[in-house]
């Protein structure tokens, strides 16, 4: 990819565990991944190209955006324009997968 700004996604678990318990910071990683998700599948709407990073040091990038201390990072996203197209397009992929999946 050229030119890949990073998205920080990011959850409240504390806060959530104190008011869910254990749930909450379940629920709060689920609410991270769906808004991951719809970060990355929009960024292909519009021909960009994304990767994920979950191994960082999150008290490092925490210092770096300045977030508060109940603010703990869960996932980067890197975003930018692909090199070059890949070979066969997403649509295509999952039908060549579901078609082999029903046979």
């Amino acid at each position: 990819m050229r030119s890949t700004p990073s998205f920080l996604d990011r959850s409240c678990q504390e806060r959530a565990f104190e008011k869910a318990g254990q749930e909450g910071k379940t629920l709060a990683l689920f609410d991270c991944a769906m808004a991951a998700q719809n970060i990355m599948l929009r960024a292909h709407d519009l021909g960009l190209a994304t990767s994920v990073i979950r191994s960082f040091n999150q008290a490092a990038v925490r210092e770096l955006v300045e977030a508060p201390e109940h603010v703990l990072p869960e996932l980067l996203i890197n975003i930018g324009y692909p090199v070059k197209q890949p070979s066969k397009l997403l649509d295509e992929v999952v039908l060549d997968y579901t078609k082999k999946v029903k046979e």
